[in-house]
């Protein structure tokens, strides 16, 4: 009951199903159900015009934000992409999904990196329901969240990923660090 989603499709630029969440009821499920299935492929793959529609709305600190991008184009200007989802993420945790085999792997799975979520994959003849099904068993049992390290007196001039993600049950938690001598 108190879950709230959104909608926005982005393409030469975006447009939205509302102007701000709305209640994750039956009723606005059907509305958004409709407003999917009359969406048509078409124009170019301008993922900035979605990030920056994304994260115009305004935080709620009493709830999760989980922001999800999908997308089956190859997107460009991947460095512009991740320099505003690194800028304006916040408290969000930022997925994506990359459907068939023309989506641009390496900036889906640093769009996950820089969001501290993670990246899933769906490819040529996968049924997408078992791909959200992988998905939310990857999200659905955090072990440690809002991951921070002290490194004490050692001096660290790098880390990768920048944000640490969650640890979730039966999955690895990579880092790398470039400590100075």
């Amino acid at each position: 009951p108190r879950d709230r989603f959104s909608l926005i499709q982005f393409a030469n630029d975006a447009s939205e199903f509302s102007s701000m969440p709305v209640v994750a009821n039956e009723k606005n499920i059907i509305r958004a159900r409709a407003w999917v299935d009359q969406l048509h492929a078409g124009g170019g793959t301008q993922m900035i015009s979605g990030v920056y529609s994304a994260f115009q709305r305004p935080d709620d600190p009493s709830l999760e934000r989980y922001i999800i991008f999908l997308t089956d184009g190859l997107i460009g200007d991947e460095r512009h992409v991740l320099a505003t989802l690194e800028d304006s993420a916040g408290s969000a945790r930022v997925f994506a999904f990359g459907l068939g085999s023309s989506t641009n792997r390496w900036l889906i799975e640093e769009i996950a990196l820089a969001g501290g979520g993670r990246a899933t994959f769906v490819s040529n003849g996968e049924s997408p329901t078992e791909a959200v099904d992988r998905f939310m068993e990857g999200i659905d049992k955090p072990v440690l969240t809002d991951i921070h390290i002290d490194w004490g007196e050692w001096i660290v001039e790098s880390v990768h990923p920048h944000r640490i993600p969650d640890l979730m049950a039966g999955q690895p938690l990579e880092l790398n660090a470039r400590l100075v001598d």
